[in-house]
Formats: structure tokens, sequence, C-alpha cells
């Protein structure tokens, strides 16, 4: 989720204004920051093994939120949030807090492979 531009939109809403240019900038901005972070997982080592996306049957063993703040702020850099939960035992793990779309993919693959390793 792009918060910058997230907060954009309902601010828009919540003046009656037309929020359509928000929404698509928005999808825009979150297709980018998407290719980021699907770009540093294949290609960081530690997320060897880790598979995003089952198929069939298989049921995923983590939930995961990212949430990236300041992407497109000036003057200040981008901060990615990223919160993974344990399905099985509904345990929020670790947090992180990064500052790029590899970089969350590191420690997001870190903490996976950390916890299916307890």
């Amino acid at each position: 989720m792009d918060t910058d531009v997230f907060d954009e939109q309902k601010y828009l809403e919540e003046a009656g204004s037309d929020s359509s240019n928000a929404k698509v900038k928005r999808a825009d901005h979150e297709a980018a920051l998407t290719r980021e972070f699907m770009d540093g997982f294949n290609q960081t080592k530690e997320c060897d093994g880790v598979v995003l996306l089952g198929k069939g049957d298989n049921k995923p063993d983590f939930a995961l939120q990212i949430i990236v703040d300041s992407h497109d702020t000036p003057g200040q850099k981008p901060v990615w949030n990223w919160i993974l939960r344990e399905i099985r035992t509904d345990r929020l793990l670790p947090v992180g807090n990064e500052d790029s779309g590899k970089q969350a993919a590191q420690g997001i693959c870190l903490a996976v492979l950390k916890a299916a390793t307890k």
C-alpha cells in the first residue's frame, strides 16, 4: 500500500471531491512498488525456497502486509514497513522497517525462514 497516495485519496473523498485521479495514481504507484519488491525478492539469495503464492489446495503459512511511506515525497527517504503474521498460530512475527523493496524482501524472507525452522 502506498500511504502517500492513499492519504491523498482519502482526503479528497472526505472533502467530497473527485478522487478518480488519485485512485489511478495510487494503482500506478502500487504497481511500481510491487515490481520493485518482486525484483528484490527475485535477486535476494535469502528468498530462495520461499514461495509467495501457492497453487491449488496449498494454504499459505504466513500473511504479509507491506506499507510504503514517503517514496514520492521530496526530501524524504522511502520507508518500507512490513508486517508478517503466522496464520496457523495467529501470531505476529517481528515487523520490519526498510529503505527499499529489496531490503524489505530480504527481511521478510529471513523472518519466514526463521519462523519455519522453529
